[in-house]
């Protein structure tokens, strides 16, 4: 059996599927981020999933990449309904893959409620401004401030603004049943409470209390700071990983040619500095296991072994480690681990 399965895995190169995982979390609207719990998630290409108690998820897709879109054809739980349909829409495959897309939904029937209702303050807020705003051309006008042709002229001009912002009313109400004010400012969420309330002016009166600008000038000026602070570090990580780096490869470059010269001790001696330099370098790792498989050190090669397979970084260097160390079960007489370990390249490899 293990002569049969030694031959197919010579004859079959690994080719392996890429796969691609997204992940993402689903909350009720203006909840404080609580997480429902058994939403359904169907995409093309990948398989249904459904949240777990926090709320997430993940998609796998064995034929997308980064930037692909994600036609979505159900996120579904029963009395509930999407809020943010545009980030559903719009949807891709993100290019940091611990990226985490939020999909925000409410109650059923809730946005329809509460789009009638911001209707009906922003119509009263929009009338009693327009009102205002007449009542003021009039009394410039019975002041002599202006005269009767300028009168008609200007409010000609205010009620037209009037007719077009009405029209618009409906969609800014259905833009703000959908808004989630957990992702908002203390201060945004305070006003929106105040227009909730139909006191629009006192909305406008909260958010005048912060300046933006400065607000954000002040920021940009941190994150550059910050920027600049990571920039460092990340260049100084950079430098620090390509010395270590470098010097493994010559560490197991001089392990060879002690090898080649048979000076076995100072080989292996030379190939654990090569790992203690870096415990997850898989490359070093399986090196050292080779290197002692060879030496007849089998416990200590079985070792790192599992060690570079605990390390691997992809699925060729783990069928190729994973194979290895097959080989050397079957020299230690381990011939059943050896026959599962076959196997698990064998099903990786049949993908």
């Amino acid at each position: 059996m293990i002569q049969k399965l030694f031959l197919i895995l010579l004859s079959i190169p690994f080719l392996l599927d890429a796969q691609t995982t997204v992940k993402g979390i689903i909350t009720e609207q203006n909840s404080g981020n609580k997480p429902i719990a058994g939403v359904q998630i169907k995409a093309l290409g990948s398989t249904p999933e459904q949240t777990d108690n926090a709320g997430l998820f993940q998609l796998v897709f064995t034929s997308k990449k980064p930037g692909d879109r994600i036609i979505v054809s159900e996120i579904s739980k029963k009395g509930f309904e999407i809020v943010n349909k545009d980030v559903v829409n719009n949807w891709l495959i993100p290019g940091n893959p611990g990226d985490k897309t939020k999909i925000v939904m409410c109650p059923e029937g809730l946005i329809t409620q509460n789009t009638l209702k911001y209707y009906d303050i922003s119509l009263a807020g929009l009338t009693k401004g327009y009102q205002h705003r007449i009542t003021q051309l009039q009394e410039e006008r019975d002041k002599a401030k202006i005269d009767v042709k300028t009168y008609g002229e200007k409010a000609k001009i205010l009620s037209e603004q009037f007719e077009n912002q009405q029209k618009q009313l409906e969609d800014l109400a259905e833009k703000f049943a959908r808004e989630n004010f957990d992702d908002c400012s203390a201060i945004h969420r305070q006003a929106f409470e105040a227009f909730k309330s139909g006191n629009i002016g006192e909305a406008i009166r909260i958010l005048e209390t912060v300046n933006s600008e400065a607000e954000i000038a002040k920021a940009k000026e941190q994150k550059a700071k910050a920027e600049n602070m990571k920039k460092e570090m990340n260049e100084m990580l950079s430098q620090s990983d390509s010395v270590i780096e470098q010097n493994i490869k010559k560490l197991l470059f001089q392990a060879d040619m002690y090898t080649s010269d048979y000076r076995i001790a100072d080989a292996e001696r030379t190939y654990m500095a090569a790992v203690n330099a870096d415990t997850t370098n898989f490359e070093s790792l399986y090196s050292y296991a080779m290197f002692l498989k060879e030496q007849y050190k089998h416990e200590e090669s079985n070792k790192w072994h599992h060690s570079a397979i605990r390390n691997s970084r992809s699925d060729i260097e783990r069928n190729n480690a994973l194979s290895s160390l097959a080989f050397l079960q079957m020299q230690m007489y381990q011939f059943e681990q050896a026959e599962a370990n076959f196997k698990e390249v064998l099903s990786f490899v049949k993908k």
